[in-house]
């Protein structure tokens, strides 16, 4: 969804080189990607790579020129993954991880731009999330889902042991009032 939001005319008027530093759609780009990844607290990198021979470089990225961790446009992905060269080949949107890369250990959902004309995949849109914190969500969602499952087996255990009191208590009833009817048939008439 937010690959749709970017322009590819504006990806396609870019040089992806250090020429684009300055350049107002540059800008205007790299502050989109720095709201979404602000918007998505799950998010550490959002970026815009393109094939610029056989060579995966960045476009643009959602960090500030300050960063150790920026990535200017015009520099090579070299540990650009199989499947993210593919999905830039093929315009499939696909998630890969965890992997390791000069950043850290990541998530990465890739997400084609493709020209609405030629359906041609003009880059594609990246995001990251720490491996790690990608965890934790999938382990809390597991736990979430185990607690229910064990709420609902006690709820059935509970509801089973009290049918069978229930039908204990029946059982002893039922048998106290033959045992009553029986003492009281053998007990003389003028008993009473």
């Amino acid at each position: 969804m937010a690959a749709a939001s970017i322009n590819p005319e504006q990806l396609v008027r870019l040089k992806g080189s250090k020429e684009d530093i300055g350049n107002p759609e540059y800008e205007s780009l790299k502050q989109r990607l720095t709201a979404m990844r602000l918007a998505n607290n799950d998010c550490r990198f959002v970026y815009i790579v393109v094939f610029r021979g056989k060579d995966v470089v960045f476009l643009a990225d959602s960090e500030p020129p300050s960063s150790p961790d920026y990535s200017p446009p015009g520099q090579v992905y070299t540990e650009a993954s199989d499947i993210m060269r593919e999905s830039l080949h093929n315009g499939q949107n696909v998630t890969e991880g965890p992997y390791a890369d000069r950043w850290g250990v990541w998530v990465s959902s890739f997400a084609p731009i493709l020209n609405p004309q030629s359906h041609q995949v003009v880059a594609l849109m990246g995001q990251d999330t720490e491996a790690g914190y990608w965890q934790r969500n999938i382990n809390r969602s597991r736990l979430a889902v185990i607690c229910v499952i064990l709420l609902i087996a006690l709820l059935a255990i509970a509801f089973f042991g009290i049918q069978q009191k229930k039908y204990e208590s029946a059982e002893l009833s039922s048998f106290l009032n033959y045992a009553i009817a029986r003492c009281l048939k053998r007990i003389p008439h003028q008993c009473f």
